[in-house]
């Protein structure tokens, strides 16, 4: 499709051409690349309700590209793709709340979050979810709740999750009661 025709349906309104729209002039695809407009164009799409403009706009606040660096408004976009089940918003605002990024830090909020980026797909954020269960800033170390959550992130993809479940497993003597049977 020519840049032109995707101009011409984003103006008259259809989301997925004005997130299209967006992409090109964020990475300068077919048009010379322009944040600013790219910006201007995700704003529109999420606007109409795309969880991936929500997204995008999240991440470009956060770094301050084609708009100013600006932590609270990417924890408002972010949370807006949250709030529509959008599974990268949601990761990213987790992370948000567990580093203390443009919001007090929460970990309790943190961790519901990882939970519904995992739940949506995120095998990253069953991992970090994991990895708070085993945090004494969490509260106390829930080896069980661990284990659970690095097992999701196995079947979910995650390439470092083996390693940890078996960590976690030696951890409490099971591999010690297994090879013994």
């Amino acid at each position: 499709m020519s840049i032109a025709t995707l101009q011409k349906e984003a103006k008259a309104g259809d989301v997925n051409k004005m997130c299209q729209l967006a992409s090109a002039y964020y990475a300068g695809e077919g048009i010379s690349k322009d944040a600013k407009k790219a910006f201007t164009w995700y704003k529109k799409a999420a606007q109409k309700g795309s969880g991936w403009a929500h997204y995008m706009l999240g991440a470009m606040c956060q770094e301050g590209v084609g708009t100013s660096k600006d932590l609270q408004s990417a924890v408002k976009w972010y949370q807006k793709g949250s709030d529509s089940d959008h599974q990268k918003s949601t990761f990213n605002l987790a992370i948000m709340y567990d580093v203390g990024v443009g919001v007090s830090r929460d970990l309790n909020k943190a961790a519901e979050l990882y939970e519904k980026a995992a739940k949506l797909g995120s095998s990253e954020a069953a991992f970090n979810r994991a990895a708070l269960a085993l945090s004494q800033e969490y509260g106390d170390v829930d080896y069980g709740d661990a284990l659970l959550w690095f097992i999701k992130a196995d079947d979910l993809g995650d390439d470092r999750s083996r390693e940890k479940i078996i960590e976690v497993l030696e951890n409490i003597g099971a591999l010690e009661i297994i090879n013994r049977t």
